[in-house]
């Protein structure tokens, strides 16, 4: 949920959240078959980790005695370690090794050692100990897809998504469905790696109701795909799919550790009731996102959409509250460690920017220059900064900053290129929101037909009420009827009735003033003036009489 209801995403972002897409690093392992004969600690401790509670977990082992601290025990700390101290990780499963074991644990240990050395950046060694793996797990599928598996993460993590589609069907091929899990939401990352969005539905969805099904499935991983289905919710009309995702999100035992996806499907659900014009569940998400614990970046992300859902819905008392409390809070963010790869929290920098837009553009430009310096330094273990949709919505929030600043030819091709971007995808909200701002900045007709073709669907949202508020304001059916005038003129004349001077127009626009000069006078022509004095007369008269014309225009 990005912008006015939010991302991925930056975004976009959770999301991004970011898995975000393969936000289950710590991949479930198949312990069905251990927990049947390991000890009862053991076994309560496995339980845990099903269930992502890591801290329990840990503290579970370290009550073990010292002689049942061996095989899985031994196994489940390491991987405890690659989630909080990678390079930790490395040291203990190297020193696992040591003495005889069976090829199994070997291939086990030798697994969570490449994870661990790819997470520090060391990708040939740990597709070394990975290839090992692969030799001492001989046969057995769930060994084999779990090297796939972490052979697809430190591909990711060196941002080679396209090397991973020949590593799906031997992760497809373990019985373990946690592990097919993670391997279908890594072929719904491919499939968005090349721009096939709506495909990732049906692989999502078969994971979920696989994961649904189990007796105890890891929860982790199931949150990450009930994240990746909650970020597709928010993109395309899917009632049938939103009411499924809310269903499995109240059926889920929420607690801290797993806080940060409780946050993005919230917020992703809370978008969804946005768009569909119910203001009450909006909020209502947006108030459950933070009932459990977030870091501070993503409290001034829960108060900007407050602020964004507020302004849309003409509650500017409110929406500056929120905005007030967004700002203080943002200050004590240390925002260059904001790197983690399941969500983008930087995303709420350039939200404060377009919120600023409208009533501080100074405080924009320097909130969008923070968004673009931190929103850089993203892990590359975030696959969104790859994606085109993130290319998107940053020119998106440049342009609206840049219109606010005056910069008005800079707005329009940033807008624009935003614009063709979400069309080309079928992010139909989010282009019919870009089309808005477009005809608005730059008078362009066009755009604003675009916008009441894509926000068609979404007639109740404050998408909606913007787009009528836009065409209102433009007048588009209240100029002189049967007037023809061209996109560029039209760019024009709308810069010349808000008062701009011939000279401004020629700036804002980039083009040189005898060109300005010769589009004012076939616009002063066309309506029968003769001056911009007689032109805004003209238009002020027009706006003061709302024909039905201009009701039947608005209406989407």
């Amino acid at each position: 949920m990005r912008n006015r209801c939010g991302s991925t995403t930056a975004s976009q972002s959770p999301a991004a959240a970011s898995i975000r897409e393969h936000g289950a690093h710590a991949a479930a392992q198949n312990v069905d078959g251990v927990k049947k004969s390991a000890p009862p600690r053991l076994r309560a401790a496995l339980d845990l980790w099903q269930q992502a509670r890591w801290r329990e977990c840990a503290v579970a082992l370290s009550e073990l005695p010292e002689q049942e601290m061996r095989g899985e025990a031994l196994l489940l700390k390491a991987r405890l370690l690659v989630l909080r101290d990678p390079a930790a990780a490395v040291a203990l499963a190297g020193s696992m090794l040591h003495g005889r074991q069976s090829p199994h644990f070997r291939a086990e240990a030798l697994i969570v050692w490449g994870n661990a050395l790819s997470r520090i950046g060391e990708y040939a060694e740990a597709e070394e100990r990975l290839a090992q793996a692969e030799r001492d797990g001989g046969d057995d599928p769930d060994l084999l897809a779990k090297v796939a598996l972490y052979r697809s993460v430190s591909l990711m993590l060196q941002s080679r998504v396209d090397r991973i589609e020949p590593l799906l069907d031997t992760i497809k091929a373990a019985r373990n469905p946690d592990i097919r899990a993670q391997g279908a939401a890594m072929y719904a990352v491919v499939l968005r790696h090349h721009e096939h969005y709506r495909a990732q539905i049906p692989v999502l969805l078969q994971a979920l109701l696989e994961l649904r099904a189990a007796e105890a499935p890891n929860l982790w991983v199931l949150c990450s795909i009930l994240h990746m289905l909650a970020e597709i919710v928010v993109e395309f009309w899917e009632p049938t799919l939103a009411t499924l995702v809310e269903e499995q999100f109240e059926r889920i035992a929420w607690h801290e550790e797993i806080a940060v996806w409780h946050f993005f499907i919230s917020r992703a659900l809370s978008c969804w009731y946005a768009l569909a014009g119910d203001s009450f569940n909006a909020f209502r998400y947006l108030k459950r996102a933070i009932e459990l614990p977030v870091r501070d970046a993503l409290k001034v992300l829960n108060h900007v959409d407050r602020a964004h859902l507020a302004h849309g819905l003409g509650e500017s008392l409110w929406a500056q509250q929120e905005l007030t409390y967004a700002d203080e809070l943002c200050r004590h963010v240390a925002w260059e460690t904001e790197r983690d790869e399941r969500d983008d929290a930087s995303i709420a920098l350039a939200s404060l920017a377009e919120l600023y837009a409208r009533i501080d553009p100074t405080k924009a430009s320097e909130y969008l220059a923070r968004f673009q310096m931190f929103h850089q330094r993203l892990s590359s273990a975030n696959t969104r900064r790859h994606d085109r949709v993130d290319r998107a919505f940053v020119c998106g929030t440049k342009g609206m900053v840049g219109a606010a600043l005056g910069k008005l030819g800079e707005a329009v091709r940033s807008l624009e290129e935003s614009y063709e971007i979400y069309d080309e995808i079928g992010y139909d909200w989010r282009a019919g929101k870009v089309a808005t701002e477009l005809a608005s900045v730059s008078g362009n007709l066009h755009y604003l037909e675009d916008a009441r073709k894509k926000l068609a669907r979404y007639e109740r949202s404050w998408l909606a009420t913007s787009y009528r508020e836009v065409a209102g304001r433009l007048g588009f059916a209240n100029v002189l009827p049967g007037v023809r005038l061209t996109p560029a003129q039209w760019q024009v004349f709308h810069l010349l009735a808000d008062g701009f001077s011939l000279g401004e127009v020629a700036a804002h626009l980039g083009r040189s003033l005898n060109t300005i000069r010769n589009h004012a006078g076939a616009i002063y022509a066309a309506l029968g003036v003769h001056s911009q004095k007689e032109l805004r007369a003209l238009v002020r008269a027009r706006n003061r009489k709302e024909s039905p014309s201009l009701n039947r225009t608005m209406s989407i």
